[in-house]
């Protein structure tokens, strides 16, 4: 039979379970050998990726206030250009990220993964998607990116 409070022996073992309880690290589901595993592994991977998330963030400030168009093929070259280059460089860590994982589809369990895929995803379809919309349309001004545009906002969160 129970008390009212819990036994202090019981309590003493909890902890000791919590404190060796191996905490979730993404780097175990890595491959052990291979260029994408070294790539991801290397600490400027990881500093470099949150510098262009943070110069990311940065140019949607200024595309926002400055960028005259609404869609960005429609957009002055030099948006265009580097919206393009934000969108290979994300376009590639997602792979090289994905090309670490042992096993793939540990990829599509580990939420960040998912997470940033579906960024990149929609990255890539307001960067390169919307070309192709464009050039099959016979009223470019009828579809813009500002129906996508709270998606952009999305990608501000893999700052925090």
């Amino acid at each position: 039979k129970k008390g009212l409070f819990t036994d202090p022996q019981d309590i003493k073992e909890q902890i000791q379970h919590n404190m060796t309880k191996k905490q979730y690290s993404v780097e175990r589901k890595y491959k052990d050998s291979g260029l994408c595993q070294a790539i991801v592994k290397n600490r400027w991977f990881e500093y470099v990726t949150f510098s262009v998330v943070l110069l990311n963030a940065l140019w949607m400030g200024y595309d926002l206030d400055e960028n005259p168009a609404s869609s960005l093929p429609q957009a002055p070259w030099g948006f265009q250009v580097v919206d393009n280059l934000f969108c290979a460089y994300f376009s590639w860590e997602i792979a090289i990220r994905f090309g670490a994982f042992k096993v793939k589809m540990d990829a599509l369990k580990n939420l960040q993964f998912v997470f940033d895929l579906v960024l990149a995803m929609l990255m890539a379809f307001e960067s390169w998607g919307m070309y192709l919309i464009f050039a099959v349309s016979d009223n470019v001004g009828s579809f813009s990116a500002s129906s996508i545009g709270i998606l952009r906002m999305l990608r501000l969160t893999k700052v925090c």
